[in-house]
């Protein structure tokens, strides 16, 4: 037989062979394997007219008997590869040849798995196309093989908007939905370590957060530009619960709070009051207080034990001050973040953070605990003492960059009675950055939910909710990806294996 027969042969016996792995790895696009297939069937049939040819028709018993045996072997081989892998993959099961066992369920997630009180239902607001959407279907299928008894649903909000708006999922919102019974949490990330988490928190106690009033606080209404409308819609898409207090009415905090959010308070707390949040704070209680300039009276009584004080003045940072955007008034915008983990990074995720008529915020030394600064303004930022005056003008003695954001932190775990086993405040210098109109700023979002889920959270690995990455990636689309990977897996092997097989060919003839 001629050395262009043989090869032609090689060639189409590789296409064909290779034919399923190319339809694996390049599924969006199954053109390849149809052009393997297409092409290795003329190979095949050039080499089988060439060797009809060479043997004038003529085909032995033995060797017709050896064909046939053969073709049914490969036949079985394929057809019984493919049910072997379409039923380890309706099952779930998977190999993990990593070091760390990465792609398998911890052993701490396979004991929250065995706890779960009820079944779990996840719901996935992703596009088709996006990459979350396959990682969290493939996490559920590994915790369906750990045992896990779940239920997942994949939307896409682009088809399915009204879906999406009833779920209260947005652009900027967790897509991740899990709930059991009538509870629910949300995440952003499809990770064990996330997911994980969220188990956790359903099979405990429900994250309410109380909100102060009977000071003159706004409720979190309103839909103009002043309102609170859209923080309490971000709150309840993170999975928090929201409820209002009336320390002098109720007497104390109730057990099921997970944070208290003190809103720009007009009168101060009554002794009372005072009493309750400080044996809050003594039992592990965690406190948001966003006020600005002019609210210290108001603020610094109920927060004194902390160190924390909201400071006489006004924060005047000339690059922002007086522009269209915050009406003429005072502002500050963040010029730099501290290392602690709710501001760590949003410097590095380029996140703008405008806080309008801010008030300095001072930092003594607290009876117990310690201090963190969170943000501070700008070098050129100064303090106007005349909270009141259209006329701003820097002082020659001009103190170091205001500190516009702080947290006070205390450990609890000794206490018997304990709410937490740490003590949490923290004190921001404005009350507006979480209005409607500040909330369209994403560092300021970023940072109010940040120090919510922080405040609410029983362990230091909380959801970040700023919108970063921790690692570099590269995004791919469909297409890229998938040629991606016919041409690691495919593509490459194909080249080596073949020239190879033609220069064996060779020497054996």
């Amino acid at each position: 037989m001629s050395a262009l027969a043989s090869s032609a042969g090689l060639l189409g016996l590789i296409l064909l062979l290779s034919a399923p792995v190319t339809w694996l790895t390049s599924s969006e696009e199954p053109g390849f394997a149809i052009a393997k297939v297409v092409i290795g069937l003329l190979c095949a049939g050039l080499w089988g007219l060439r060797f009809w040819q060479r043997r004038a028709g003529r085909v032995s018993s033995r060797g017709s008997v050896h064909i046939v045996v053969s073709a049914q072997w490969l036949g079985a081989l394929l057809v019984g590869g493919g049910v072997l892998v379409a039923s380890l993959d309706s099952s779930g099961f998977a190999w993990d040849l990593t070091s760390e066992q990465v792609y398998t369920v911890a052993e701490e997630t396979r004991a929250l798995i065995d706890k779960m009180s009820a079944p779990m239902r996840i719901e996935g607001y992703f596009a088709a196309g996006q990459q979350q959407r396959k990682v969290l279907k493939k996490l559920v299928e590994q915790m369906r093989a750990a045992g896990a008894d779940v239920e997942l649903e994949l939307i896409d909000p682009n088809r399915d908007p009204k879906r999406a708006r009833a779920a209260l999922v947005g652009p900027e919102s967790p897509r991740i939905l899990v709930k059991m019974g009538d509870r629910e949490e949300r995440l952003r990330l499809p990770t064990e370590q996330k997911l994980a988490q969220a188990m956790a928190r359903l099979n405990g106690s429900q994250r309410t957060v109380f909100v102060l009033v009977g000071h003159g606080e706004p409720k979190l209404d309103g839909e103009d530009g002043d309102g609170f409308a859209r923080i309490a819609r971000e709150l309840q898409g993170e999975g928090l619960q929201l409820a209002y207090l009336d320390l002098a009415k109720e007497g104390r905090v109730p057990a099921g709070a997970a944070a208290l959010l003190w809103i720009e308070p007009r009168t101060p707390l009554l002794a009372q009051e005072l009493r309750s949040l400080s044996l809050y704070l003594d039992v592990g209680g965690r406190l948001l207080v966003a006020a600005g300039a002019g609210a210290d009276e108001a603020v610094n009584p109920a927060i004194a034990d902390t160190g924390l004080q909201l400071g006489s003045g006004l924060v005047v940072d000339p690059q922002v001050s007086g522009a269209p955007e915050v009406g003429g008034a005072a502002a500050a915008m963040v010029a730099a973040y501290t290392d602690h983990p709710v501001v760590a990074r949003l410097a590095a995720a380029g996140l703008r953070t405008l806080l309008t008529t801010p008030a300095p915020i001072e930092m003594v030394r607290p009876k117990r605990g310690q201090l963190m600064p969170l943000a501070a303004a700008s070098a050129e930022a100064w303090v106007e003492a005349d909270v009141e005056s259209r006329v701003w003008r820097r002082p020659a003695d001009a103190a170091q960059a205001p500190v516009l954001a702080a947290l006070w932190s205390a450990d609890t775990s000794a206490v018997e009675a304990r709410r937490a086993d740490e003590a949490r405040v923290a004190l921001v210098g404005d009350s507006a950055h979480i209005s409607n109109g500040g909330l369209a700023h994403a560092g300021n979002r970023a940072l109010a939910l940040n120090i919510v889920n922080w405040l609410s959270s029983s362990d230091d690995d909380f959801a970040i909710s700023a919108r970063e990455r921790r690692v570099s990636r590269l995004f791919l689309t469909r297409k890229e990806r998938s040629r991606l990977r016919l041409l690691v897996l495919d593509g490459l092997p194909l080249m080596i294996l073949f020239p190879g097989l033609l220069v064996w060919q060779r020497r054996r003839g």
